[in-house]
């Protein structure tokens, strides 16, 4: 049966081809997961098989569990094969100033504590796997602000970064920026930060699924998970190809849950689409001409931000915010307006072809925070999903989490308040896909000042 979303079906449509650079350039599996085919008991039962999912099931194969991973279209097809491989340090639209006001000084310290042992988390893992970073190690994230209003308010965040953590960083003028090789017209400061690297994402991914059915996990591609219901003592998952009785679950679906898979998720997310478009190589000379040639992961300060980062091969990773249904011929008249605005941005790559584009959804909430906890009353059912865009680092380090969690050895109450915060559904969440719409109208009169 079709589960009940949002969005156009098109969005969540597993058979939906994408044309991503990720997937044209990936390094194959070494393991075939193959679909779930009948029935199946285990321990641990995990919908979704991304960051947030595959990182729990290998913490908890290593630990003896049986874990079974339900992916609804093949490895990769969701969020975490999708994004701009922004392995960065947020998982939250809250700046540090306001999480210091609602949860004080020291718990916000602990919010970028584990921003950093996640970021570190997913290094040691690439580096054990045997892959590289995209960026070198002395480049992290560069925040650029796309007018002077905005650099005034990269030199607040840069005195809060300073009040909070004793961090001291610089603003960079324009010529500061061309100096790093960071130049466009439309940047007139920016800061560099100093967590992150860049990754391929798909890459990563694939060896997170390789190393936890190594582990012992078994991984389901291709098997949707079509209602979830709780029975004498065991979660029971019915899936397109057979049924998963769990003694425990794990929610991982990020912007791709259904409404009510389970029941708890309804109205508590918003997904929100993210446009990506990648380039054919650009020459030095090229790079030279326009005067960018840094490395840097970046992102600029509208609203509807721009996150971009040139790649190893030249290509330059280009992503923004704007498309709000997931309909296909949507999604390919705003591929044409974000080329645009990639031209505003680099006018000397113009006549610079675009090889690949594609899109993915982000998840929103009310909180503007990730939330990460149990979802029912026995504490035997959990979620982490609603990362922001900027789900790499936090979903690895939460995957992880829930499963220390599960297995007894962590407690809540060493998770930072941010987080555990309860994720309450929107008020009249029907009306979610307008809340979006009339948000970016609001968001693109704001951006143009």
């Amino acid at each position: 049966m079709p589960l009940k979303r949002i969005y156009h079906p098109n969005a969540a449509d597993p058979t939906v081809k994408t044309n991503s650079w990720w997937e044209a350039s990936a390094t194959p599996m070494l393991h075939t997961p193959a679909p779930l085919n009948g029935s199946r008991d285990c321990d641990v039962a995990i919908i979704g098989g991304g960051f947030t999912g595959l990182n729990a099931a290998l913490y908890l194969a290593k630990a003896g569990m049986d874990v079974v991973v339900a992916e609804a279209g093949h490895i990769g097809w969701g969020a975490s094969g999708r994004n701009g491989g922004f392995c960065a340090n947020t998982s939250t639209k809250k700046s540090l100033a306001d999480i210091k006001i609602r949860y004080g000084l020291e718990q916000t310290r602990a919010v970028v504590r584990v921003q950093e042992e996640a970021i570190e988390l997913v290094r040691d893992f690439i580096a054990e796997a045997g892959q590289t970073s995209h960026t070198p190690a002395e480049n992290a994230e560069l925040a650029v602000a796309h007018s002077h209003r905005h650099l005034n308010e990269l030199r607040k965040e840069r005195d809060e970064l300073k009040d909070i953590l004793g961090l001291d960083l610089r603003i960079m003028d324009k010529a500061e920026l061309g100096d790093i090789g960071a130049s466009s017209p439309d940047f007139h400061g920016g800061m560099i930060l100093p967590w992150g690297f860049g990754l391929h994402p798909l890459n990563y991914l694939h060896a997170l699924a390789d190393a936890a059915t190594d582990a012992g996990a078994t991984i389901s591609p291709r098997t949707e998970v079509q209602q979830v219901n709780e029975s004498a003592g065991h979660h029971i998952l019915t899936t397109s190809r057979g049924e998963i009785r769990a003694k425990k679950l794990i929610v991982a679906t990020n912007g791709y849950t259904a409404e009510s898979i389970p029941q708890w998720s309804k109205g508590r997310t918003l997904p929100a689409v993210s446009s990506i478009l990648v380039t054919r190589p650009i020459t030095s000379d090229e790079q030279a001409e326009q005067g960018w040639t840094t490395h840097h992961m970046t992102y600029d300060s509208r609203i509807l931000l721009h996150y971009f980062r040139l790649l190893p091969d030249g290509r330059m990773m280009f992503g923004g915010r704007g498309a709000n249904s997931g309909d296909q011929a949507e999604q390919a008249a705003f591929s044409l307006d974000l080329r645009r605005q990639f031209d505003d941005i680099f006018p000397a790559w113009r006549q610079v072809e675009t090889d690949y584009n594609w899109s993915g959804f982000i998840c929103l909430n009310r909180k503007k925070a990730q939330f990460l906890g149990p979802i029912n009353d026995e504490q035997t059912a959990w979620a982490s999903l609603a990362y922001h865009g900027s789900g790499v680092a936090m979903a690895s380090w939460s995957g992880r989490t829930l499963a220390q969690l599960l297995l007894g050895e962590r407690s809540i109450l060493e998770v930072p308040k941010l987080y555990t915060e309860k994720m309450l559904p929107f008020p009249m969440s029907f009306l979610r896909p307008l809340y979006l719409k009339a948000a970016y109208v609001w968001f693109r009169r704001l951006d143009r000042k």
